[in-house]
């Protein structure tokens, strides 16, 4: 049994990222008018200023990110949406919160790797789940000058660059394959 696998690109990886940025901003700017607003009581004040030298941190890598366009792993904006989180639980914004949290989850599944798998009898096609495929759905397939195009039988079009495969794929090899599985 033949499978061809290619990772896509995201194109929408930049437009995450700035949304995320921006949210982080937002609630450094929300934790600096709670702080300039708040009663004097020092435990609070204390994870407030926690969370303002956090997000503020945080603020200046992006910066950073923006001068040197290498962006930071997904792992640093995610820790600090869970900081900020915790931090709107602590001063009752618990509806915040779980946006925030909401948003982590939204951002896992944003930034997950798309792969499309194509073998014999199915073609596995990355959407907010994987969806699998028969070949009865699908008029074509082509694979062209690393840009890979399925034609549903339902008139959508699915096409996506491709970063890289698993294997150095002749496109001649995998048309032919792919006409072959659309003969049967």
């Amino acid at each position: 049994m033949k499978k061809y696998s290619f990772i896509l690109k995201n194109e929408k990886t930049k437009n995450y990222r700035l949304i995320s940025q921006l949210l982080v901003l937002f609630n450094l700017l929300g934790f600096v008018f709670l702080l300039i607003h708040s009663e004097i009581r020092t435990v609070r004040n204390v994870i407030l200023l926690f969370a303002i030298l956090i997000t503020g941190v945080y603020t200046c890598f992006t910066i950073m990110e923006w001068m040197s366009r290498k962006p930071l792993p997904d792992f640093w904006h995610r820790s600090i949406f869970g900081i900020c989180a915790v931090v709107w639980v602590k001063e009752g914004f618990w509806w915040l919160s779980i946006m925030l949290l909401l948003f982590i989850l939204l951002d896992f599944i944003a930034h997950k790797k798309l792969v499309v798998h194509v073998t014999n009898n199915t073609i596995v096609v990355p959407y907010i789940l994987q969806k699998e495929l028969s070949w009865d759905e699908v008029n074509n397939v082509i694979l062209k000058d690393g840009l890979l195009t399925i034609d549903f039988k339902n008139n959508k079009l699915f096409q996506h660059i491709i970063l890289n495969s698993d294997e150095d794929i002749s496109e001649k090899e995998f048309n032919e394959f792919c006409r072959e599985q659309l003969d049967k």
